[in-house]
């Protein structure tokens, strides 16, 4: 062999090398994943927080209404306006726990519990309507 061809083998050794090297680098190194998000929660409402001075009533009541349902998810059998005008028709202690008759009025059956997005939305509903 000529001492060229040496010199040529020994600098492609030592490239190989260089490479393997790297490649067991990036390998060595383990990619983590993120952290998970941590889990959605329906925003508070001003009302749980006492944010609402101001008594809600006609228009303001009813668009807060329907906006409450869509951020608590409320699965509901009727529509908004039915669900209001159920709730309006209530006073304040038939819209507390256990909601007897708020279920009865609501279709559902005295003995199954309430969901529990449903009991957030009414009791934030006479929390909202009962400021002043």
């Amino acid at each position: 062999m000529f001492p060229e061809e040496e010199e040529e083998e020994e600098e492609e050794g030592q490239e190989q090398q260089e490479e393997s090297e790297r490649t067991e680098a990036q390998v060595e190194e383990p990619k983590t994943a993120p952290p998970p998000a941590p889990a959605a929660s329906p925003p508070a409402w001003p009302a749980a927080t006492g944010a609402v001075k101001e008594r809600l009533s006609g228009t303001k009541l009813a668009e807060w209404l329907r906006r409450r349902v869509f951020q608590l998810r409320v699965p509901l059998a009727m529509g908004h306006a039915e669900l209001l005008e159920v709730l309006q028709s209530l006073d304040d202690e038939k819209l507390q726990p256990p909601f007897e008759e708020a279920k009865l009025w609501l279709g559902l059956d005295e003995s199954e519990a309430m969901p529990p997005a449903l009991a957030q939305l009414i009791t934030d509903f006479r929390d909202v309507r009962s400021r002043s």
